[in-house]
């Protein structure tokens, strides 16, 4: 018979808090350092045209599939907004745009935090249809 693996105790494994603690701190730092812009980001989250806008002219995806293109942005009107935020999101997911650029933090913290605005105004949108 086969005797158990030995138990791991809590001092032997790696401390998550305090990895996730450094993240945090991480991040924090890199909020300040994309005050200005997540400010401008707030200013256009206004309705969904300027910040779809304001989005794919400033901070294009860095994926290489991109699901709304510049030519989308020309021609939206109220039926097909709600579809085109939707495809946004997909293209500024955080854990798509993390594959893309995996070692650009700043880039990470941008996308959750336009992810964020694109799913606040998806909000808005499914409940007035």
């Amino acid at each position: 018979t086969r005797s158990p693996p030995p138990r791991t105790t809590d001092s032997q494994r790696p401390s998550r808090r305090r990895a996730h603690t450094t993240d945090q701190s991480m991040r924090r730092k890199l909020h300040q350092t994309l005050r200005s812009e997540l400010a401008d980001l707030e200013r256009a989250s206004k309705d969904a045209f300027t910040l779809l806008d304001y989005i794919y002219k400033k901070h294009p995806p860095r994926s290489t599939k991109v699901h709304v293109q510049a030519s989308e942005l020309k021609t939206l009107n109220a039926d097909t907004i709600k579809k085109v935020v939707r495809n946004a999101l997909l293209d500024y997911h955080p854990d798509r745009q993390r594959a893309a650029a995996p070692d650009d933090e700043m880039w990470f913290v941008l996308c959750v935090e336009i992810t964020k605005a694109l799913t606040a105004r998806h909000d808005v949108l499914r409940a007035t249809a």
